[in-house]
């Protein structure tokens, strides 16, 4: 036998052959991973589509108190040779937060279809109340006959105002008028939408108090504009997901709804209560910019700076999307141990397993990941997972059944294969344990392959096969 034919029969040559068809099929995995994106970016096109249609995200800002008052200062004016200096009139505005705001929230989430797509959207109930301190008037030494205190006006940011389902009346020092759409110029780069009144402040508390019916979707914030602000929110969800910059003080989560609460100081924010003028501008750097869905490779996402809001996300239950992603991941490990058992029944069974048998394995391996994605749409992850993994394990042990001749090994194979796939899903189930037990699995499964050829003479092996 030549050197060239003694090659080719070598167990090296096997495993270098092997080793390139695992490189080969990268090709395959990073094309599904693509079309698991691109279904995930088709899905979230829908659900943007039916935000619009039903109302965006949700972010309430405010109330803010806008107070109008005179201020003077001297102008000079030349007559002539002379110059003439008088006092000019000149009309300012000052603004508060809530010395106090209480939010009571009791929001309803639901699926919205279309086609096999889904998204969540929300109704909800709101009952803010609260106070506002104008006392820094006499601080800044203005006095009371120069307040106008009758052109007052309270401001609320709604982020997008289409989801106002009724007319919004609002109770202020015991006088009840309505909210009106707008907001003033002066607040437009911190309350962009809203909506506004008309009212009557007083040197005293200021105390308000409104409800509010507002849909939304997908999530909920708020900013913490009050010198003590306190959230609380009870849901009918079981899978809220808590963003922002504080989390809830307390939270209780039960399988059929949520209850959250949040307690925020003006200490923990990092912006004052009061402003004159322009001063009002400081609070631009600290809010949410305008909700905008950037792509982002398949996500959308709400850009935030760093001083955000807070609130609550209500997450799918069952987002099939993600977990497929994260399958494809192991989609290299079902291939190294799947060849790794054809491998050993080779030694062990003293029969050659042609090349073309572990590319047609290999395809039904990376097949599973597209019948898992295509029924996931329809059934769920879990069934999903259950009805792709026996269709695979059902079609490599009949397929393998005819090359292997033997039973014990088909046995062999058919029992590694269902342990191998329960154990993906074990993993894909623990998430936050999922690298720790993954790695336990993988070193044991390294040892059981060495302790399994300890004894193997592989030279004698290759002599045998010459």
């Amino acid at each position: 036998m030549s050197i060239k034919d003694s090659f080719k029969n070598s167990i090296s040559f096997r495993i270098i052959i092997i080793g390139i068809l695992l490189l080969v099929f990268m090709i395959p995995i990073s094309m599904i991973k693509s079309i698991i994106y691109e279904r995930e970016n088709r899905s979230q096109e829908v659900i943007n589509d039916i935000s619009n249609q039903w109302a965006l995200p949700q972010e309430l800002r405010g109330p803010v108190l806008m107070v109008p008052y005179d201020e003077y200062r001297k102008v000079s004016e030349k007559n002539g040779k002379n110059t003439v200096e008088k006092i000019e009139k000149i009309r300012n505005y000052a603004y508060f937060l809530p010395s106090k705001l209480t939010i009571d929230a009791k929001i309803t989430p639901e699926i919205r279809y279309r086609n096999i797509y889904k998204a969540i959207v929300y109704k909800g109930n709101f009952d803010i109340k609260g106070n506002f301190d104008i006392s820094d008037f006499k601080k800044w030494d203005i006095k009371t006959k120069d307040i106008k205190l009758n052109k007052a006006k309270i401001f609320f940011g709604i982020s997008d105002t289409r989801g106002i389902k009724d007319q919004v009346s609002l109770n202020f020092n015991n006088s009840k008028k309505f909210f009106e759409a707008g907001i003033s110029t002066t607040l437009n780069k911190i309350i962009k939408n809203g909506i506004q009144s008309n009212i009557k402040a007083s040197l005293e508390d200021n105390s308000f108090h409104f409800s509010l019916k507002l849909n939304g979707s997908t999530k909920i914030s708020f900013a913490p504009f009050g010198k003590t602000t306190d959230v609380s929110i009870y849901s009918n969800w079981n899978a809220p997901n808590f963003i922002g910059n504080f989390l809830p003080d307390k939270r209780t989560i039960t399988k059929k709804d949520f209850k959250a609460f949040w307690h925020v100081l003006d200490l923990n924010r990092g912006y004052p209560q009061s402003y004159k003028g322009d001063e009002i501008q400081i609070l631009n750097k600290f809010q949410h910019e305008d909700i905008n869905y950037h792509r982002f490779k398949r996500y959308a996402y709400t850009k935030i700076t760093k001083q955000a809001s807070f609130g609550v996300e209500f997450n799918k239950m069952n987002d099939y999307y993600q977990k497929s992603e994260r399958s494809v991941k192991y989609a290299m490990l079902f291939l190294v141990l799947t060849f790794l058992i054809f491998f050993f029944v080779e030694i062990f069974n003293k029969k050659r397993i042609h090349p073309l048998s572990y590319i047609l394995v290999g395809l039904s391996l990376s097949l599973f990941f597209i019948l898992l994605l295509s029924i996931s749409e329809y059934l769920g992850f879990n069934y999903a997972y259950i009805i792709a993994s026996i269709a695979t394990i059902g079609a490599i042990t009949l397929y393998a059944k005819n090359i292997f001749k033997s039973s014990r090994f088909t046995l062999v194979l058919f029992g590694l294969l269902g342990l191998l796939y329960m154990f993906i899903f074990i993993l894909l189930q623990l998430e936050g344990y999922a690298l720790l037990v993954g790695s336990i699995m993988l070193f044991i499964v390294l040892s059981a392959v060495m302790y399994i050829s300890r004894d193997i003479d592989w030279y004698a092996i290759n002599n045998e096969q010459h």
